[in-house]
């Protein structure tokens, strides 16, 4: 099934002759055993040509994914077309079909090619049941007829489709709320930081701004005078932190995409000042309450 665990490919190549090697111009592609209605189970359209008949579909036939059709035939229409396999073997295109993300979501599209059960049947097969409603109501009658039809090979593993891609995202979706637990951490100390460091600023500077208040500075005015500076900290933070982000990526390629980190900068940037002008709001609160009277006194 698509996602899954269990995975096979081999190399195909346009044409009859011999066996392939790497020395020849090859596709590495993975490759299903199916029958006539999977594609329809799984929603995969089929684009061009036939779908396998059932049960009497010629062995040597084959249906391949679009993407491997264009890259094996780019001048011409694939159906009805022969390729060889890795092991020499030569088949029959008798139809294309949709490509599908065999691996993970996160990847491309991979090129697959789908074979009959008339060619080789293995005890290890997926069955695959498509459902109005509630699946699992159809997990118990399936079950007791796949027994009826072949005891020695009971049903195991039984999941849904969503299931199978709840399980392939499980790892990239721990790894994002990790990343984002450390970053709210992060977050959380530049907050403090940029407080602790306005507050210390506004106390050391109480004499100067009650001379400003005194002379006919308002309160309104001190407290964007404060915040002001609370933005421009930020805004150096950004500033560097970009430059540090830009000089990682270019010693580590691959570190992140070329064309996510703009985006990072910006949203990371965005936030950044927010949370800064935000924890620079609570020291200038302050000011607005200032005595010149009395902190000159107690300066």
């Amino acid at each position: 099934i698509p996602l899954g665990e269990f995975d096979t490919s081999m190399m195909v190549a346009p044409g009859a002759g011999t066996a392939l090697t790497y020395e020849h111009e090859s596709v590495q592609a993975r490759w299903r055993v199916v029958s006539s209605d999977y594609l329809a189970a799984l929603g995969v359209p089929l684009l061009r040509g036939r779908a396998f008949a059932a049960g009497n579909e010629p062995s040597r036939s084959m249906i391949l994914s679009e993407g491997l059709a264009k890259r094996l035939f780019p001048n011409g229409d694939a159906v009805g077309q022969t390729v060889r396999l890795g092991n020499g073997q030569v088949r029959n295109i008798v139809g294309i079909a949709g490509d599908v993300r065999q691996v993970g979501l996160d990847e491309e599209p991979t090129p697959t090619m789908y074979m009959p059960t008339t060619w080789i049947v293995t005890p290890t097969m997926t069955l695959l049941v498509r459902a109005e409603g509630d699946p699992s109501a159809l997990v118990a009658p399936v079950r007791a007829a796949a027994e009826k039809l072949s005891p020695d090979y009971p049903l195991f593993d039984v999941r849904t489709m969503g299931n199978v891609i709840a399980t392939s995202v499980a790892e990239p979706r721990v790894q994002s709320l990790v990343l984002l637990a450390f970053a709210g951490a992060s977050l959380l100390l530049a907050a403090f930081g940029v407080a602790g460091v306005m507050a210390y600023l506004v106390a050391r500077r109480a004499p100067e701004l009650a001379v400003r208040m005194a002379l006919g500075a308002s309160p309104r005015q001190l407290v964007g005078h404060v915040l002001g500076r609370g933005s421009a900290l930020c805004l150096a933070g950004i500033v560097a932190g970009s430059v540090l982000l830009y000089a990682l990526t270019q010693a580590w390629g691959g570190l992140a995409p070329d064309a996510s980190i703009p985006a990072m900068v910006a949203l990371g940037g965005a936030l950044l000042l927010g949370v800064g002008t935000l924890a620079s709001w609570l020291p200038a609160r302050r000011v607005a309450r200032i005595s010149p009277n009395l902190a000159l006194r107690e300066a």
